[in-house]
């Protein structure tokens, strides 16, 4: 969180704010930076000239589904793969490689 802060990136916890708040949220943000899981949804309500950033766990490789729906609605997908602490997907803890993130940030701009 602290690299994101110090890059003007604002945290949100998508859980905590109400539906419309959500969708507000979203119609103001410039690049959605988002854990795999659920939230990533909410790039339902981006605008056109948004971006997404998934942050997946490398033993997820294979699930497209978030890329999937950023391509349906032509908004530009990035990703980083993050070393999980078992191969489990779903419910598995992930380390973020920050350098990785770095790298992917400066290359979106």
């Amino acid at each position: 969180e602290l690299m994101l802060r110090k890059r003007g990136f604002e945290i949100v916890y998508a859980e905590q704010l109400s539906f419309r708040q959500q969708v507000e949220l979203m119609g103001k943000t410039k690049l959605l930076v988002c854990l795999h899981g659920a939230a990533l949804t909410n790039m339902l309500f981006l605008h056109n000239e948004a971006k997404v950033l998934e942050l997946r766990n490398i033993g997820d490789s294979k699930t497209q589904c978030y890329f999937n729906l950023a391509s349906a609605l032509e908004l530009p997908y990035f990703y980083t793969l993050n070393q999980g602490d078992h191969k489990d997907t779903i419910m598995t803890d992930f380390t973020i490689d920050l350098e990785a993130l770095e790298n992917v940030l400066d290359q979106i701009g």
